[in-house]
């Protein structure tokens, strides 16, 4: 018999091999395949640092921006403080101080020490709050006392332009703060 002549039957398995071929060189079943987002804030801040570094993604500011606000959003101070940096800087956002100083200010009360410096930093320079010497030296002592140097050492200058009755304020708002 002439392989013109073979029937079919012999080969059985062809048409489902063909169609298993076609199936996966046109991207297969893309409801199995398709990664979800993740809605986990932890993961959706460590998504936004990958764009934000260009690590194993391109560097992408303003997807970055998206995985920080979507965390941000959700409480995490994290999110809240990377969030509230690039608006600082002008990363993936236009740059605006009042943001950025709100964003700080939802990860500092949730005791993120980098957040406190950050906004004991916004009271010192006037960026996006009113520059009050006090609530400057309050936040940087409340980072301070978690490790930070650069904060402890902003924060000696600051002590070194305000009144003694003004450190003793300070020092005292330091104490009562509790994060929330």
């Amino acid at each position: 018999m002439s392989p013109m002549n073979e029937s079919p039957l012999r080969f059985p398995f062809l048409p489902t091999l063909v169609v298993l071929v076609l199936f996966l060189q046109l991207g297969g079943c893309a409801s199995s395949h398709q990664k979800k987002d993740p809605t986990d804030p932890v993961q959706q801040v460590k998504l936004g640092n990958r764009y934000y570094e260009g690590k194993s993604v391109p560097k992408d500011n303003e997807t970055a921006v998206l995985w920080y606000r979507k965390a941000a959003l959700q409480g995490n101070a994290n999110g809240q403080f990377y969030l509230g940096r690039c608006y600082s800087r002008g990363d993936g956002v236009p740059k605006n101080d009042i943001e950025a100083a709100q964003w700080y200010r939802k990860a500092a009360e949730q005791d993120c020490t980098e957040a406190q410096y950050r906004l004991g930093l916004c009271y010192d320079r006037n960026e996006g709050v009113p520059q009050d010497n006090v609530n400057a030296y309050k936040w940087l002592n409340i980072a301070a006392s978690s490790g930070d140097q650069d904060a402890r050492t902003v924060r000696n200058a600051v002590a070194c332009r305000i009144t003694e009755a003004q450190v003793t304020q300070a020092q005292k708002l330091s104490r009562e703060w509790e994060p929330k």
